[in-house]
């Protein structure tokens, strides 16, 4: 195993990992988020006596340097680190495995170097436009999810209630320390409280507890907010340039987070696509979407 880190700036530093087989096509694991950073539960979906994989903590996130740090912070900086780590590591093409926002960030570095992506495999695709955000943070689940939309908007005077993740966002930088750990808390817990099917309430603040919430909140509200600095349905407008790269979309049929209706929109503008959506919701430790997960890895081998 490589532990390192990389300086991808005058301010940001990376943490990464690589690990495995270095005779087998590198795949390059981004996490979701934004914020998140990669666990140890994110490797067991791989076989490192037959795949090499980089995880990697993006910008602001986890184990990176500075903690938390919004500036120079956007998706064109992550998708330019992506490019960095490669060359760092001597990679000219590799496989990108992106989980919800990382399968936003996987398909727009596709996008802009499409000659450096060998695949995609895409778990819980965010469209990262305006469709998915509203859906996501501005009242989209306020209904299906009314219990916990209203605890999620109960710190947020009326007049904010159609710019929710600008309000936090402003809690989660400019806010008391007090309030900027109440608003994360709150921001994380909105998610896990929906992000598996049936999850029940004591399992909750343990998931919470269990990774960097902070870095999560922040890098969340900063890239909802700015509407994941994208133009307007980015990738769809540029989906021709993923045509010549074998896609695979992997996708819990009732995901709350992540509404299957855009992850079809998706199939059906692309050619090069096998598609399985799968009963479960948006959390990869759901059974059937672990399964479609290793059985995938286990046919790139």
């Amino acid at each position: 195993m490589q532990t390192n880190y990389l300086k991808v700036s005058s301010i940001h530093t990376l943490y990464y990992e690589d690990l495995g087989n270095r005779n087998a096509t590198p795949i390059i694991y981004l996490h979701g988020g934004p914020g998140a950073g990669f666990t140890e539960m994110d490797k067991r979906f791989f076989d490192f006596d037959q795949h090499r994989v980089i995880f990697y903590d993006q910008r602001g996130s986890a184990r990176s340097q500075p903690f938390g740090c919004i500036e120079e912070n956007t998706t064109d900086d992550l998708v330019e680190d992506i490019h960095l780590l490669m060359d760092h590591l001597e990679i000219e093409k590799a496989i990108l495995f992106g989980a919800s926002w990382g399968t936003t960030l996987a398909t727009v570095f596709a996008i802009r170097y499409p000659q450096k992506v060998d695949r995609l495999i895409l778990r819980a695709f965010f469209a990262g436009n305006q469709k998915a955000i509203s859906h996501y943070v501005n009242g989209g689940l306020s209904e299906s999810y009314a219990k916990e939309w209203e605890r999620f908007i109960r710190l947020v005077p009326k007049e904010y209630h159609q710019e929710v993740p600008n309000y936090y966002l402003s809690k989660l930088v400019e806010g008391s320390e007090e309030e900027q750990d109440i608003f994360a808390y709150e921001w994380v817990r909105y998610e896990i409280s929906v992000f598996k099917k049936g999850i029940k309430e004591q399992e909750i603040d343990p998931i919470i507890r269990s990774f960097p919430y902070q870095s999560f909140a922040r890098m969340g509200a900063h890239y909802l907010s700015n509407n994941c600095f994208l133009e307007m349905d980015y990738i769809l407008h540029q989906i021709d340039r993923l045509e010549n790269i074998p896609i695979t979309l992997i996708h819990g049929e009732e995901d709350a987070i992540c509404p299957i209706a855009l992850a079809k929109e998706l199939v059906h503008h692309l050619k090069n696509v096998t598609s399985y959506f799968v009963e479960g919701g948006h959390s990869d430790r759901e059974p059937n979407i672990e399964n479609k997960i290793m059985e995938v890895l286990k046919g790139i081998i």
